[in-house]
């Protein structure tokens, strides 16, 4: 992965990051996977039957690989409150490009097809052919508000018949970005805004709590 994103124009990735594989000493993280600051965390879920290793999954390690070079380059903000409210696009723009550039270089759209059925998530725990549409599909958690530029992006790159040169670009507009894009900066809408708000634009996520990667 690392080659990969370099040969795409992230030159300048040249940390290294520790990485904990087998992880069992958090249950959050058992049965999940994380980039946390120059490391990668990869969990053992012994609480599945049977056990699973999410380091078997390999597009899951690559998924949290990708954080890291987001990390390195556009510094891609988690949530933060401003005067209009909860802006969470930049981390779902990060979470998007954590699934889109592995699913490029593994030329398959599926997050997760190893560990999601053992964790009880179906098949997958994102399917990037699925295509999400905004503001339809936006329920404020980041792995799934990053599916409508992942699913997006991964529709382009199927109809450039895959090129590498749309790789390319996409690549280097996430590095061109800001930790918070001025695309993204929050300004008034009927969603965004001092007014009581409408119960079309309010929609808050009822998901339980699971692994995301």
């Amino acid at each position: 992965m690392h080659t990969y994103l370099a040969e795409n124009g992230v030159a300048a990735l040249t940390s290294q990051f520790q990485i904990a594989v087998n992880f069992t000493q958090d249950p959050q993280l058992a049965c999940n996977a994380a980039y946390i600051g120059d490391a990668i965390v990869v969990g053992l879920c012994d609480m599945a039957t049977p056990s699973v290793n999410f380091a078997y999954d390999s597009v899951i390690v690559m998924h949290e690989y990708t954080h890291g070079a987001v990390d390195k380059t556009s510094q891609l903000a988690m949530p933060s409150v401003d005067d209009w409210g909860l802006m969470g696009m930049p981390g779902a723009l990060n979470e998007a490009y954590a699934d889109f550039f592995p699913s490029t270089f593994l030329n398959d759209p599926v997050i997760g097809r190893h560990v999601a059925p053992a964790i009880g998530m179906g098949p997958s725990m994102r399917n990037l052919d699925d295509f999400h549409g905004c503001p339809d599909d936006l329920v404020g958690e980041s792995h799934d508000d990053g599916r409508i530029w992942a699913s997006a992006n991964w529709a382009a790159f199927k109809a450039s018949n895959k090129d590498p040169q749309l790789v390319k670009a996409v690549l280097e507009a996430m590095v061109s970005l800001s930790s918070t894009p001025p695309s993204l900066t929050p300004r008034p809408s009927p969603c965004r805004s001092p007014a009581p708000i409408p119960r079309a634009c309010w929609r808050p996520s009822t998901r339980p709590t699971r692994a995301t990667a």
